[in-house]
């Protein structure tokens, strides 16, 4: 969420035993068929299902697509991400074959992952894109200062550049997300640009969070021109779940972002780029001549990392080399859910409660404080236990380094729900606060 403070101022002999052994082994052959299909997505016979979606076939596009190129299609993602089909077949339009296809998906309010729930089977054809990547960094002009890049979809938004004559910031913004990229503090000259960004996830990819944004680059002085770049946005975060086979000769990208460039050398810096997303893949069979890409987007000191992507099926011939980052796999699907669902949530700040949902991630401001000064931040939670340690980061939108305080979790009833506080001194200015639970399970 983003804050906006206005005023003045995370024992047989072992020869017997071993003939024994011998004798007693058993064996057994069991080939697992790839045409016994199971539920892998838990959607057979959906009420929820959309039909079958086939982007040769108008008719069955997903209410609100869109078309914003010949060879460009986006999909508005309903309130809580998650998509039903019984079959996708995702290939080039009739008429403009040779031009490729390229699908994104329109954020919803809470910016969730895509969640891809397949029946069926799934087709990526060739030419054929399946897009959750972050957004470019802009770069930073004589007029105004470079923005930071919206995260896709599951994925956080990079850090607007310092600029003194229109934000007063001389160093970059933090990244948002748990691995947001530091913010730049001099020119390019003396590679003062903003870091790139960090993926911080599970290996399993439960639960499922994208990337984390870039670092916005500096403004060393109080001139025109002196405009930082702005980071670029950490990829999205996409769980494809089919029953069936995936057949996969296109692509699937949950990239970071670029990041902005510097306006003038002498007095400014780039942004960083955001780190990589997260793709996970769930069927029975994967086969195909595609790649998955999760690569970090170029830009920044230090550069950004790559995100993760894990592959899990009974059946997978999907080439080891056409994953980057390289793909972990695993020997058959597992749950699509986390099993435990823990949430942590800022309910209010300053005294105001925070909207739902809130809107920060986006850029935007969620509320608006009377004055600076020590101002209380509420936490709630649920399915976290008693103990855990809570980090609430304060990061301002530009000109100075977050400001991280732990909170531990007490007296919370059985099913862990917890109440906590924390004070911050806060200067007027805008401010982003995120809020991290980590903690493992038995």
């Amino acid at each position: 969420m983003a804050i906006f403070l206005d005023g003045p101022s995370s024992h047989p002999s072992g020869w017997r035993t071993s003939l024994l052994s011998a004798l007693l082994v058993c064996v057994l052959g069991v080939v697992v068929s790839p045409q016994v299909q199971l539920d892998v997505c838990g959607c057979k016979n959906s009420p929820a299902s959309l039909g079958s979606f086939d982007t040769a076939d108008a008719a069955t596009y997903p209410p609100g697509t869109i078309m914003t190129n010949i060879n460009a299609m986006e999909i508005p993602l309903p309130a809580d991400g998650v998509m039903v089909f019984n079959n996708l077949n995702l290939v080039e339009r009739p008429g403009y074959v040779g031009y490729g296809l390229t699908i994104r998906f329109i954020r919803n309010a809470a910016n969730t992952p895509v969640t891809l729930l397949v029946a069926g089977n799934v087709t990526i054809g060739t030419r054929v894109q399946l897009v959750v990547s972050g957004d470019n960094g802009v770069t930073g002009s004589t007029n105004d200062l470079g923005k930071g890049g919206l995260g896709g979809p599951g994925g956080f938004r990079g850090a607007d550049g310092g600029y003194q004559l229109v934000n007063f910031g001389a160093r970059g913004g933090t990244g948002l997300g748990p691995g947001g990229g530091a913010g730049g503090a001099d020119t390019y000259y003396n590679s003062g640009h903003g870091a790139g960004a960090t993926f911080l996830g599970a290996p399993d990819l439960l639960p499922l969070v994208g990337g984390s944004g870039g670092g916005g680059g500096a403004s060393t002085e109080l001139r025109p021109g002196c405009s930082g770049g702005g980071g670029g946005g950490g990829g999205g975060a996409l769980l494809l779940g089919v029953n069936g086979t995936l057949t996969l000769e296109g692509q699937i990208v949950g990239d970071g972002g670029n990041a902005g460039n510097w306006a003038d050398a002498s007095c400014s810096s780039s942004g960083g780029g955001g780190s990589g997303g997260a793709v996970r893949v769930l069927a029975t069979t994967i086969n195909g001549s595609g790649q998955v890409y999760a690569r970090a987007g170029a830009g920044g000191t230090p550069t950004a990392q790559m995100g993760s992507i894990r592959l899990e099926a009974l059946n997978n011939t999907l080439t080891v080399g056409n994953t980057t980052p390289l793909a972990a796999r695993a020997a058959g699907p597992g749950p699509i859910v986390n099993p435990i669902t823990p949430t942590v949530a800022i309910t209010t700040v300053g005294g105001q409660a925070v909207p739902q949902p809130p809107q920060g991630g986006l850029g935007n401001v969620d509320l608006v404080l009377p004055a600076p000064g020590q101002t209380d931040v509420g936490l709630a939670t649920t399915g976290v236990p008693t103990g855990t340690t809570v980090n609430v980061t304060v990061k301002p939108k530009v000109g100075g380094l977050p400001i991280v305080t732990p909170v531990t979790l007490t007296s919370c009833d059985t099913n862990g729900a917890c109440l906590a506080n924390v004070t911050f001194n806060l200067a007027a200015g805008a401010y982003f606060v995120e809020a991290r639970a980590t903690f493992a399970t038995p």
